[in-house]
């Protein structure tokens, strides 16, 4: 049985099953933390000689399998969700030269 997605908004909505989003609530800075790095990283930026390279790193986690989430589905049905191999996350490092701003 194949239905709409305007037909599956409207049945989940006649039997009041709620289909919300997550409130998103923004994580605070730390003001003094955050000037002092500045005032560290402005005194490393003067000490640096002309062959120096200041680089800024950063480690990314991307999901390689998939994952699953909430949906709507028929009464007694199985909900199924092909996967890939056991591994759970690929690991990428990445560094950005500051002063040429490109990609090492």
């Amino acid at each position: 049985m194949l239905y709409t997605i305007s037909y599956g908004f409207f049945i989940a909505s006649v039997k009041l099953i709620p289909n919300k989003k997550p409130k998103l609530i923004p994580g605070k800075v730390n003001e003094e933390a955050k000037e002092l790095f500045s005032q560290e990283l402005q005194n490393l930026e003067k000490e640096l000689v002309q062959t120096d390279q200041l680089l800024y790193l950063d480690g990314v986690h991307p999901q390689h399998n998939s994952k699953p989430s909430y949906g709507w589905y028929e009464k007694g049905s199985k909900a199924i969700l092909l996967t890939n191999t056991g591994r759970k996350r690929i690991n990428i490092n990445g560094a950005l030269d500051v002063k040429r701003l490109e990609p090492v």
